[in-house]
């Protein structure tokens, strides 16, 4: 789950309602990417993922309008369900 801050109502009705799939803490990898390097922000990260197909149902909306800020929670989800494009990523950003 997103931080208290980032994480609305909208949002746990949706997953209450079934729209929007969420982990236990323990199913989430220990964090990676988060090494508190800029790169890792997820405005920088979040446009290259966003197309990927059915990754909106693990986000709140507001992900969408680029308000989010919770980079713990993103690089959490992200890790789970992409690991091989973070494993990328944080190769890209170590050899810059």
């Amino acid at each position: 789950m997103p931080s208290k801050k980032e994480c609305d109502l909208v949002y746990l009705q949706d997953i209450t309602e079934g729209r929007k799939i969420v982990f236990l803490k323990d199913e989430i990898p220990t964090l990676q990417a988060d090494k508190g390097w800029p790169e890792y922000a997820v405005k920088h990260a979040w446009p290259q993922v966003k197309n990927v197909p059915g990754i909106n149902k693990f986000f709140p909306e507001s992900f969408k309008e680029g308000k989010f800020k919770d980079r713990k929670f993103f690089w959490g989800i992200i890790e789970k369900i992409m690991p091989e494009w973070a494993k990328s990523y944080r190769n890209k950003v170590i050899d810059q």
